[in-house]
């Protein structure tokens, strides 16, 4: 403390008149998982999902990204998987942040298509409504896309390229008050995507809000995801 003045760091969070410095302040955490203890339940579907706690450290073997554990998922030969959560509904979703890290195995293994590795689909029912924010990578092209009308179309947002070496790190924000996405980051590159629609539909139903990481394979091959550290926050700037 300087002159009556408290240390503005992210576990002070207030200016000197006692407000929250939502700038300074890391977004409260909604959801996490290490995949470490208590073990969380995903559902999967086509394919196999299953926690990895070895492996050497090495190209292509380095499968646990900090602690002791991460979520192994493999496609079946030519096929989808579908690995998911069903979660309650933040207390606000003005700005929904979702990451995690991920390393891949193999760009060829992967089907030559925009959709091929959909690293975050968020699909949240209202009870009215449907809304849903897509992110997507092409392994085979390093294109990088999202979706404004639930995968019918892609749209390109860049071309990154990122290796089948190392582990990597992806944050959507994105506004479902304001059907909007935000930004993208990807490493240490962020990207405004706020031009962009998410998809918001009539549909009548219970209220959901659940995501899902979604896989297909090429031809001969299965191909395969880990992640680590998966996150949910709410209140982002």
């Amino acid at each position: 403390m300087a002159r009556g003045y408290p240390d503005f760091s992210p576990g002070v969070a207030r200016d000197i008149d006692g407000r929250f410095l939502q700038t300074i302040a890391e977004a409260p955490v909604w959801f996490y998982d290490d995949f470490e203890t208590p073990v969380k339940l995903w559902y999967q579907s086509g394919g196999t999902s299953y926690l990895v706690t070895t492996g050497a450290i090495g190209a292509f073997s380095s499968y646990v990204y900090s602690g002791a554990g991460s979520l192994y998922i493999i496609t079946p030969v030519f096929g989808p998987s579908q690995t998911g959560i069903l979660l309650s509904t933040p207390p606000s979703i003005n700005r929904i942040g979702i990451m995690m890290n991920f390393k891949y195995v193999d760009a060829d293994h992967y089907f030559n298509s925009p959709g091929a590795m959909r690293l975050i689909e968020l699909n949240y029912f209202t009870g009215t409504k449907l809304k849903v924010a897509i992110i997507s990578y092409n392994p085979n092209t390093g294109n990088w896309y999202l979706s404004v009308d639930n995968g019918a179309t892609m749209t390109l947002i860049v071309t990154k390229a990122v290796n089948d070496v190392s582990w990597h790190f992806i944050k959507l924000v994105v506004d479902l008050d304001n059907n909007r996405y935000r930004t993208l980051r990807i490493n240490n590159i962020e990207y405004d995507i706020s031009a962009y629609a998410v998809h918001n539909v009539a549909n009548l139903g219970d209220n959901a809000f659940d995501l899902n990481i979604l896989l297909g394979s090429s031809v001969a091959n299965q191909a395969e995801l880990w992640v680590d550290n998966y996150k949910v926050t709410y209140g982002e700037i």
